[in-house]
């Protein structure tokens, strides 16, 4: 995880999803806890969300790296959700 943060913070890139995993990695917002804060939607450089309606969604899936979860840290209502990355 560690290594994870670090290339983040150096804005490195990390290995492209394979196609299995670019159809189930990546966030899953839970409405009933969901805020709207846009705290996801403003930390995510990779445009993994986006503001539709007034309402933040997930908007480009795919663009999520594989194996970042970071935006699970900065969402305090913990309305974000991952797949277990033991079964991707």
């Amino acid at each position: 995880m560690l290594s994870k943060l670090l290339k983040f913070i150096k804005g490195e890139k990390d290995k492209p999803l394979d196609k299995n995993v670019e159809e189930t990695w990546g966030p899953t917002i839970d409405y009933d806890r969901c805020k709207n804060c846009a705290s996801c939607y403003n930390f995510c450089k990779y445009d993994v969300y986006a503001i539709e309606n007034g309402r933040v969604v997930v908007k480009n899936k795919s663009n999520c790296i594989e194996g970042c979860s970071l935006c699970l840290d900065v969402c305090r209502y913990g309305a974000l959700s991952f797949p277990d990355q033991n079964k991707t």
